[in-house]
């Protein structure tokens, strides 16, 4: 498999479409900072499934689309395509060639695509498992994977292992698998207890399907008998609503005739109001005239008041002007004495300029001179200097070598010493570690069981915790609706108040002088003082009607300064009555009427010092329950008003006030101040519960409180031995495999050991060599040294008369910038002083102006005045003419006033007449819709309770005619007390489960799926045990077979790398070989280490690139790129880092991005990244033939 090419559209600063081909060999990306080379790496990185933006150098996931520049809009979708060749078949796919997409738009939406055909991020991830190539394998090397290779968290590293050893899918199965038998292990264990609470509900069920069918019997049976009921009853009301219609036509034909005098009466007054009407136009057409002259005589008197004052402005205006003008001319004259003395002082400072710049050029020629001879003493000590470098980098060169040399050799002596000794410990750890195994087997047996027990005791805990839940959350519920209950009392309850407070309802004159803050001897209105049982408060209002807004005051003088204050502000009106004034009153001993429900003031409860106002009020007032019955005892006791319960009122006169009233309603003043009280005490008892619920949910918290803590104890239990059964099983894996090992590494320390005393002979013999070498560099620096430092003494004398010099020049030219600034001064002043002149000037002239004009502004409003007088006499006469017309057109209209009046008395005579017989209409009316609502009960009863339309049965029911009598009569009783019965046994059978029948068909047909569901999960955790088993000893075998070919190799490139040194790769001891932990060993030669946290960021780059190439050597990735991984490195470290990738562009394909130029050398094909556009990047490439290298140029 080989990267073939990679498309980059709108990444980050990639906006134009970009194509990057890649071929065999080493690909080279280079350009400068900041144009964007690393961003090529990370849309490779991102197009193979990156999710994490961090790892993308940004915040969120959006901000890798272009966001546009100063002449570039945003970007909406950012796409990156790559290419891979799959001839070989590396990838699971038959396809020769595979093209990647990974597309994301601004709004959020991403698609990934293979070949151009949708697919999911999961395909892609799994399609590049174990070859190498993903987003977090070894693939893609960066500078900051270093820190993460080489961390010292061992099992940050491991996932490069197990990518190399192909594991990646196992442990992703075993993952899995696991996962798979904990679930069933728990489902198990819950589908035991379901099916023990299934038996217990069908036992209960079968005792409720038995009732169930009684109940369905008797309620058939009821249906039938409450049908025929309703039949009868429905028939009977028809057959009495027939004669009543008849009668009421008849009385309606009568009332006709009234209406048709009462009309031809009212288009006689309707006339009388056209002519009223009329002579009311005229009279406001008059008021209009009389009115606009008015207004016009008042803008008359203010353009008068206006013309006064401007006078006066005017004439202070001059004055001002004049005194401006004096002050002018003053400022005038002292400018014109400030510009002579400024012009002599500039003179005077030209003359001093010329002869400080006749010294300052005298000391710069001096200096000139002395600089020339001492640049050319420091030539002669640059080259002694040079001279000196070259004999000290030889001198270094050979210290170092030398000194490696003999580290190397230390070395050698001491790994052959430590080698002999691990021997010895090898044998010793043998027996001991087959102790240890047989141990950990047994302890894993008792954990085992130990984890069951628990899971069991989690089970039941997790059930008594959901019924604590489920109590709370009907607990919660029931405070919830109390809660919402309560709000809209409250909120029933502020707008009673709100409108108790306001006075709504009463009328502008009490609400005036209620709400008024600083009222005095006001004690409220008569209806805060009394109150009624609800049945009768339409019945008092109807009866007090507006006394009820009397407003009660504790004195006379009260009454006098309200209505003062009404009548001042006007307000409206207001009926008082105060206390004081108040007569005794003789209570009326009337004889009992047996059909009146009571006397009102029998009915009304008041205060103690309103018991008297209340019988004045109500003391020849009764209650009565209809209107008929208060017609006919007014008849009988005339002298008495009667009221009946819906309001309606007869007066003594025989005047009768009927017709709908809001009774009952909040409208109502009496009702209102009763529903408020009962409000508040509403709102005292659902308080109280909801403390209540409050108290049972702490409670029930409480509970769950102490479950949950149970819970988490046995859940921490459970998670400890599963660790330690976790920690044991890998202890076993660990003990088996270090036994395996334990005899491969005695032969490898057999052959290291005679390795390792050959080189020592070979170090011995060099050594001697370049001791000698040494000793005569050092004789030649000596006299290199001798020379440079008399050089450096001859210039030292030079420079310090040069200094002298220098202090010389800086004081002259000081001086002269000082003077030539204070010349600068004098020219800006004088320039000001004329400016400031010419302004003044100026401003003389334009006072005189505007005093001259405001002379002449005040001569035209002089003349304005005289004419304003004049006009506004002559208004005047026209008012007072105006007036008179107005009065008289007041007098017409009343005299038709009073005329209307008359005619409207003989209407009222006729319409009492028509009164009468609507009266007998109303009572047939009563019965009709009394018959009506008789038939509607009836329809609605049956429809709601039994789904039964009564209109639509034709037929008589049959039971109808087990109940007739002789005579032809329907006994209803004798079908009501039948029903009665039914309803009794229906009762007598309880709470009745209806929906039981089919619950227990359904309840048993679980209880069986059930059953086959526990077989099912029974058989599914014996086959994932097998399967587990099978995946550790796969991935086991594999994963140890690569980490020790990984191993071998790492060794070989670090000495390769390093020239020697030592290194390795230590498994972690004790631990499950698949999550084993995995140390690197790496020392330097020459150095003793006890971390590679201490190496420096070169050797640690060294280190992890080993590593990868160790990798590579056993398992090649088909490509690889290497983000500036070698910035770290020096030139000596470059060449062997090159070298070794040359060798391994046989195995796989490299990209590296790079600013080394020994690096840029060795590839095959050239990228520059640069940015000629600010924030847009652009690609220029170039390929070279296989045997040409580049310049000296490492950029195109």
């Amino acid at each position: 498999m080989e990267l073939t090419r990679l498309e980059i559209i709108g990444f980050k600063s990639f906006y134009n479409k970009t194509e990057l081909i890649f071929g065999q060999g080493i690909t080279a990306i280079v350009g400068p900072n900041g144009c964007g080379k690393s961003n090529v790496s990370e849309a490779i990185r991102w197009a193979l499934g990156e999710q994490n933006s961090r790892r993308l150098r940004c915040e969120k996931m959006e901000e890798i689309i272009f966001a546009g520049t100063k002449n570039r809009p945003p970007g909406g979708m950012a796409e990156v395509s790559i290419t891979f060749s799959n001839e070989q078949g590396a990838l699971p796919v038959d396809l020769s060639e595979v093209t990647l997409t990974r597309r994301l738009f601004r709004s959020g939406e991403s698609e990934y695509q293979i070949n151009r055909k949708p697919c999911r991020l999961k395909d892609i991830v799994d399609m590049f498992m174990d070859t190498g190539m993903g987003t977090d394998a070894y693939s893609l090397l960066e500078r900051d994977m270093v820190n993460s290779i080489l961390s010292s968290r061992t099992e940050d590293r491991r996932y490069l292992f197990d990518e190399a050893a192909g594991i990646m899918k196992y442990k992703a199965r075993r993952r899995s698998t696991l996962k798979n038998l904990i679930a069933t292990e728990n489902d198990l264990l819950r589908l035991d207890d379901i099916v023990g609470e299934v038996d217990k509900q069908i036992g209960s069920l079968k005792r409720q399907v038995k009732r169930a069918e009684t109940y369905q019997r008797y309620q058939q049976d009821l249906v039938e008998t409450e049908t025929a009921l309703a039949y009868g009853k429905y028939r009977q009301a028809l057959s009495e609503e027939e004669p009543l219609v008849r009668q009421k036509q008849e009385f309606g034909d009568k009332l006709q005739g009234f209406s048709v005098s009462i009309e031809k009466q009212d288009a006689d007054i309707e006339a009388l109001r056209q002519q009223t009407s009329e002579r009311e136009e005229e009279a406001v057409a008059a008021r209009k005239l009389l009115s606009n002259i008015s207004k016009k005589n008042k803008r008359l008197d203010d353009e008068l008041l206006i013309n006064r004052e401007r006078q006066t402005a005017l004439e202070n205006q001059i004055a001002r002007y004049n005194r401006e003008i004096e002050q002018l001319k003053n400022r005038r004259g002292r400018l014109d004495v400030e510009s002579i003395e400024t012009e002599r002082a500039s003179i005077e400072t030209k003359e001093n300029i010329v002869e400080l710049e006749k010294i300052f050029q005298t000391a710069k020629s001096q200096r000139n001179a002395t600089t020339i001879k001492i640049k050319e003493r420091e030539r002669n000590i640059i080259g002694i200097e040079n001279k000196t470098r070259t004999i000290l980098r030889q001198r270094l060169g050979l210290e170092n070598e030398l000194k490696t040399l003999q580290q190397r050799d230390r070395e050698m002596e001491t790994q052959l010493q430590r080698f002999q000794r691990q021997l010895v410990q090898m044998g010793e750890e043998r027996h001991v570690k087959s102790e240890n195994l047989g141990n950990f087997r047994q302890d894993f047996d008792e954990l085992q069981n130990a984890v069951r027990r628990l899971i069991i005791d989690l089970q039941r805990q997790t059930a008594d915790m959901e019924k604590c839940r489920s109590k709370h959350s009907e607990v919660v519920a029931r405070a919830q609706k109390t809660r919402e209950q309560l709000a809209s009392v409250r909120s029933n309850l502020h707008v009673l108040i709100a409108l108790r407070d306001r006075y709504e309802g009463f009328e502008k004159g009490v609400r005036r002088l209620m709400t008024r803050k600083n009222a005095t001897g006001l004690q409220g209105v008569l209806t805060d003082f009394i109150s009624t049982d609800p049945k009768y408060e339409t019945a008092i209002e109807a009866a007090l009607g507006q006394k009820l807004q009397l407003i009660v005051t504790d004195r006379l003088d009260s009454v006098h300064q309200a209505a003062t204050s009404l009548t001042k502000e006007k307000s409206g009106r207001a009926c008082f009555f105060p206390i004081t004034a108040l007569t005794h009153y003789e209570q009326r001993q009337d004889a009992h009427i047996g059909d009146a429900v009571g006397r009102a003031v029998d009915l009304v409860r008041a205060s103690e010092n309103l018991q008297e106002l209340i019988q004045t009020l109500l003391g020849d007032v009764w209650v009565t329950h209809d209107l008929q019955k208060a017609i006919e005892l007014h008849e009988r006791y005339p002298e008495g008003r009667f009221v009946t319960l819906n309001g309606e009122v007869v007066e003594k006169n025989g005047i009768i006030i009927a017709g709908y009233t809001n009774s009952g309603q909040d409208g109502s003043l009496l009702a209102r101040k009763r529903r408020i009280n009962a409000l508040s005490k509403n709102k005292d008892s659902l308080l109280t519960r909801l403390k209540e619920y409050e108290s049972q949910c702490r409670e029930l918290d409480q509970e769950t409180l102490e479950l949950k803590r149970e819970q988490k104890d046995i859940e921490r239990e459970l998670q400890s031995q599963r660790q330690k059964l976790q920690s044991t099983e890998r202890q076993i894996h660990a003990l088996s495999y270090q036994l395996e090992t334990l005899d491969e590494r005695e032969i490898g320390l057999a052959e290291m050991i005679a390795e390792r005393k050959d080189n020592k002979k070979i170090s011995t013999e060099k050594i001697r060599q370049l001791s000698a070498a040494f000793q005569k560099i050092n004789e030649e620096s000596r006299q290199t040294e001798e020379t440079l430092q008399q050089h450096r003494s001859d210039l030292k004398i030079g420079r310090q008369k040069v200094g002298k010099l220098n202090s010389a020049l800086n004081k002259a030219q000081i001086d002269l910038i000082s003077i030539q600034g204070k010349l600068e001064k004098l020219e800006s002043d004088r320039r000001r002083i004329e400016e400031a002149t010419r302004d003044a000037t100026r401003a003389i002239a334009h006072r005189e102006k505007e005093a001259t004009d405001a002379d002449q502004a005040s001569s035209d409003l002089k003349d304005r005045r005289a004419k304003l007088e004049i006009l506004l006499e002559e208004q005047h006469k026209k008012e007072e003419k105006q007036s008179q017309i107005v009065n008289r057109l007041r007098d017409a209209i009343q005299v038709l006033t009073n005329r209307i009046r008359q005619i409207e008395q003989s209407i009222r005579q006729v319409r009492q007449d028509r009164e009468k017989m609507q009266r007998q209409v109303h009572k047939i009316e009563l019965r009709l819709a009394q018959l009506g609502q008789e038939r509607r009960d009836v329809i609605l009863r049956l429809t709601d309770e039994h789904q039964i339309d009564v209109t639509q049965i034709h037929e008589e029911p049959e039971k109808l005619k087990d109940w007739k009598s002789n005579q032809g009569h329907i006994d209803y009783d004798k079908g009501e007390q039948y029903a009665q019965e039914l309803r009794q046994r229906i009762r007598s059978l309880g709470p009745v489960n209806l929906m039981a029948i089919d619950e227990y068909k359904r309840e048993s047909e679980r209880h069986k799926f059930l059953l086959s569901q526990k077989r099912d999960l029974e058989e599914a955790k014996r086959s994932l045990k097998t399967t587990l088993t099978q995946i550790n000893k796969k991935a086991r075998e594999r994963f140890r077979e690569t980490f020790e070919k990984i191993r071998m190799q790492f060794v070989t490139v670090f000495h390769t790398l390093f020239e020697g040194g030592e290194a390795d790769l230590i498994l972690e001891k004790n631990v499950d070989l698949l999550e084993a932990g995995i140390d690197i060993v790496a020392r330097p030669k020459g150095k003793k280490l006890q971390s590679i946290q201490l190496l420096s960021a070169g050797e640690r780059a060294l280190v992890a690139i080993s590593l990868l190439f160790a990798i590579y050597l056993v398992k090649p990735s088909p490509f690889c790129i290497l983000d500036e991984i070698d910035a770290p490195l020096d030139d000596a470290n470059i060449g062997r880092f090159t070298k070794i990738l040359k060798q391994l562009t046989q195995r796989s394909q490299f990209v590296m991005i790079t600013h080394n130029k020994r690096t840029v050398e060795i590839a095959n094909r050239l990228y520059g990244v640069t940015m000629e556009e600010a924030g847009v990047s652009r690609l220029v490439s170039v390929k070279f033939e296989s045997n040409k290298k580049i310049g000296s140029k490492p950029y195109v």
